[in-house]
């Protein structure tokens, strides 16, 4: 029988606690990437809810306006005789009979109105504001010649401009533009 030499003795216990450290050195490297992966997640999909409530605020100002796009409605008074020619989340009435939607505060005044959402997991601010409006002869419109037998027509552009919070955390800000065709002098140049 072998006998094991005086060097040799408890060699077996010092390499298996060498053992056991790396493994749980290991172990705890992978919890940590791990914890880092779930936050890198939760921060992506708080990005990703902000920008959803940013594109959601501008489709509910773009339904609330269904049809109101013309010039100088952004400047119309809320409040005002004028309020039926308003685009900005109008009142109740009788182009508007749906009315601003119950989510909705505006704030403001005439021309620098700005709503408040409220959304899943935050709320958004909508502004908007009249870019111009003129003839249209862009891209696709068939460059219409006024007198040569072809209907002209005249456009105005919005731009629509919604920023989310997150009730955590984040920030997203959206922008939408908007262009309506309107008949030959629908802004208002004969």
């Amino acid at each position: 029988m072998l006998t094991p030499s005086s060097r040799e003795h408890g060699i077996a216990l010092v390499v298996g606690l060498i053992m056991l450290t790396v493994l749980t050195l290991l172990v705890v490297a992978a919890i940590k990437i791990g914890i880092l992966e779930l936050k890198i997640g939760g921060v992506s999909h708080l990005a990703a809810q902000n920008f959803a409530n940013a594109e959601l605020a501008i489709a509910e100002f773009l339904d609330s306006n269904v049809g109101s796009l013309q010039p100088g409605c952004t400047a119309a008074d809320l409040n005002g005789a004028n309020k039926d020619m308003s685009c900005f989340f109008p009142p109740v009435s009788a182009l508007h009979p749906a009315g601003t939607p119950g989510n909705v505060s505006i704030n403001g005044n005439p021309g620098n109105y700005s709503a408040s959402l409220a959304l899943q997991n935050g709320t958004a601010t909508v502004t908007a504001s009249e870019i111009g409006c003129g003839a249209d002869a862009g891209v696709g419109s068939g460059n219409q010649v006024p007198g040569a037998g072809i209907l002209s027509w005249d456009a105005i552009e919005f731009d629509i401009r919604a920023q989310s919070e997150g009730s955590i955390s984040g920030l997203a800000l959206v922008h939408q533009g908007v262009r309506k065709k309107l008949t030959a002098g629908g802004c208002g140049g004969g």
